[in-house]
């Protein structure tokens, strides 16, 4: 790759936000690399990253806990049994703790 070839700041910062996130092509992700491995002076390039990355972190953070679909969460538990009777006791603790709290305490009046 030549020096005309590397992106400039301005086309880095056109696609910082893919970049932040990993949500771009390998090529392209190599590219923006490429760029910040670059000897500056750069137009604030990396502060950038560092800023959407923090800002995707707080809009994480304000997202409710989702647990895994079932068939994940059942690989996880067969992978931590050491037999099938832990694998089934574990998916059963794993059914009581999803029951609504309401449900667990009916006839507790």
């Amino acid at each position: 790759m030549s020096v005309r070839d590397l992106m400039s700041c301005e086309e880095f910062q056109d696609m910082v936000d893919g970049y932040a996130l990993s949500v771009l092509d390998a090529g392209e992700l190599l590219a923006c690399a490429q760029h910040l491995a670059q000897p500056g002076p750069h137009a604030g390039c990396r502060e950038i990253v560092a800023g959407v990355r923090n800002l995707a972190a707080q809009l994480s953070d304000l997202l409710p806990p989702l647990p895994p679909p079932p068939p994940v969460w059942d690989r996880i538990l067969a992978g931590l049994a050491t037999d099938s009777s832990d694998a089934e006791r574990l998916r059963l603790e794993r059914v009581e703790d999803q029951r609504p709290e309401s449900a667990s305490h009916q006839g507790q009046a």
